[in-house]
């Protein structure tokens, strides 16, 4: 029983030493002249104001991921089908163009001449094919004629 009234006790203590402080505090603030309840009034205000722009701040950061990249992808996806378009059409118009070389030409008249067909071959043009034609094969490059 004494252990608890002497815990009573201190902790009636304590509250009544917070109380003097708090009591205290109050006197030293009734005696503050209008400039300086100014002043601690601004610097608290001002301290508010700016913890209320950093949390809307972070707030809207949150948020706006998603914004972000929809008002990114407005601008981008129109640029991206654009040139996606541009390549295909320079593309398309590449592949159009009939562009052979002569040794592609040497060889449709050659496969023409195997398959039965009627194609002028010079002199020049079989002997140039006998005498490379085994060399071609064994380097593998058949398709460089």
């Amino acid at each position: 029983m004494d252990e608890r009234q002497g815990t009573d006790t201190r902790r009636q203590q304590e509250v009544n030493e917070r109380l003097d402080q708090v009591g205290q505090i109050l006197v030293d603030a009734v005696r503050l002249t209008d400039e300086e309840v100014d002043d601690v009034t601004s610097r608290v205000l001002g301290r508010r104001a700016w913890a209320n722009l950093a949390a809307e701040r972070a707030r809207r950061a949150a948020s706006s991921t998603w914004l972000d990249l929809i008002l990114v992808g407005r601008r981008t996806v129109p640029a991206l089908l654009t040139i996606a378009m541009v390549l295909a059409a320079w593309w398309w118009i590449g592949s159009t163009r009939l562009t052979r070389s002569v040794a592609n030409v040497q060889d449709a008249q050659w496969e023409r001449l195997a398959l039965g067909g009627a194609t002028m071959v010079s002199d020049d043009d079989v002997l140039t094919f006998v005498m490379r034609w085994p060399a071609l094969e064994q380097t593998g490059q058949e398709g460089q004629r």
